[in-house]
């Protein structure tokens, strides 16, 4: 999500669970793992245009810092 255009990231497809590939689309990996709030959804309209805004990159450098600390491994990515 961070060095992949939006264009890019529409077509990209990950993994599911089960470790299926092209399963999941970019907004249904984030509702699966990182949507903490049950039954809520990412708005698959304007996640292709909002992933890309400043804030957003921030936040998920942010996330990705927290999630290495987590598991125990140095940041790769440094907080804005």
């Amino acid at each position: 999500m961070m060095e992949l255009s939006s264009e890019q990231l529409r077509e990209k497809r990950y993994a599911d669970y089960r470790m299926e590939p092209d399963a999941w689309t970019a907004p249904e990996l984030l509702e699966r793992y990182f949507v903490p709030q049950a039954g809520a959804v990412v708005d698959r309209e304007s996640f292709y245009r909002d992933v890309k805004a400043p804030t957003a990159q921030a936040a998920i450098k942010t996330q990705l810092a927290a999630i290495e600390r987590a598991i125990g491994n140095e940041p790769s990515v440094q907080p804005s």
